[in-house]
């Protein structure tokens, strides 16, 4: 009995599991995400933590599986969310990774209703999002190069970036191709903005082609990042860069302060703060408690799925998910908008 772990040990270990996956860019378990930051790793550790004192105490280790479920049908109980309940399980599920522990509870079990509940989920309707992307514009046209990063940042968000992918994004995933217009031959063309990408929770690689107007818009900001970056500065700079105003220690050159400054990317609580003031200016102070940019994932989603542009295999890899059983969960048509698309069955 001796040379069985305690729980700090078994936390160790935990959190040198997920460190280690993320040094090397591998997903947490098959076809799972890929860490990216101190955050994730934080907050699976706290989870685990919790985890262990309330339930390892009492049934040792591993606990079993039985145990487990005990912990979340509790925590259901207590009425918490169905995806505060996914990140719980995903951290436990690792940490059975982790320690080599046999592990066999799938997603459902855990909570049968989740896809329902997750039904109420904020979203905003297409000609919302419109209205949004017109008030930005107007916005950027002022020649503020902040209110041109606020419109480029929409617009990546618009085309299913999440928050954590934006603030990740370089330079150098950023390339153009000449895209015709239409079915015919001599259709208009232009020039489109690509962006290749590999998303915060999927291992594989993405890619984006922006409409005309958004291909414009982010040519602007790429030829104002030309002005701040040099040639060899420029490929390996974030997309979004940050311009905060405080100064990092130790650094005289007020140029190199500056330049310092910029090398890092917007993080991801200011991003999804500048969608949130964008919704509500755009949309009055009632759309408040949609203002978020999920609510414009769900929007879009559910706009391709009710005009068919696209099936639920095509938007599953478009946003890049693992299951297709999500895009069905972002759906956020209500059943009697599909039970009229049926009456003549």
């Amino acid at each position: 009995m001796s040379g069985q772990p305690n729980i700090e040990q078994v936390l160790d270990k935990f959190r040198q599991f997920l460190e280690e996956r993320r040094r090397l860019g591998k997903p947490l378990s098959p076809r799972g995400p890929i860490i990216s930051s101190d955050s994730t790793i934080r907050s699976y550790y706290q989870k685990a933590k919790h985890f262990l004192l309330n339930v390892a105490s009492i049934y040792g280790l591993p606990p079993p599986e039985d145990a487990v479920r005990g912990y979340f049908a509790l925590l259901r109980r207590r009425g918490l969310k169905p995806r505060s309940l996914l990140v719980r399980y995903c951290a436990i599920k690792n940490l059975y990774a982790a320690m080599g522990w046999p592990w066999s509870i799938e997603w459902r079990e855990i909570t049968p209703e989740g896809i329902e509940r997750l039904s109420s989920a904020p979203y905003l309707k297409r000609e919302e999002i419109d209205k949004v992307l017109a008030y930005a514009e107007e916005r950027a046209k002022s020649g503020s190069f902040i209110e041109l990063r606020n419109l480029v940042i929409a617009y990546l968000i618009f085309y299913g970036l999440r928050p954590e992918d934006v603030s990740r994004l370089k330079v150098e995933n950023i390339s153009t191709k000449m895209v015709k217009l239409g079915d015919q031959e001599d259709g208009e063309s232009y020039e489109a903005v690509v962006i290749t990408y590999t998303p915060c929770k999927r291992g594989r690689q993405t890619v984006k082609i922006l409409n005309r107007r958004a291909s414009t818009w982010l040519q602007r900001w790429i030829g104002y990042l030309e002005s701040i970056f040099s040639r060899n500065e420029l490929p390996f700079a974030p997309l979004i860069p940050s311009f905060r105003t405080k100064n990092p220690p130790n650094i005289r050159s007020e140029e190199k302060k500056r330049k310092i400054r910029l090398l890092k990317p917007l993080g991801y609580k200011q991003i999804y703060r500048i969608i949130r003031e964008l919704i509500i200016e755009a949309l009055g102070y009632e759309a408040c408690e949609r203002a978020c940019p999920y609510a414009i994932r769900r929007g879009i989603v559910s706009h391709l799925l009710e005009t068919g542009k696209a099936s639920i295999e095509d938007v599953t890899r478009f946003f890049g998910w693992r299951s297709p059983t999500m895009p069905t969960i972002y759906d956020k048509r209500h059943g009697v908008e599909i039970a009229e698309k049926f009456i003549d069955l």
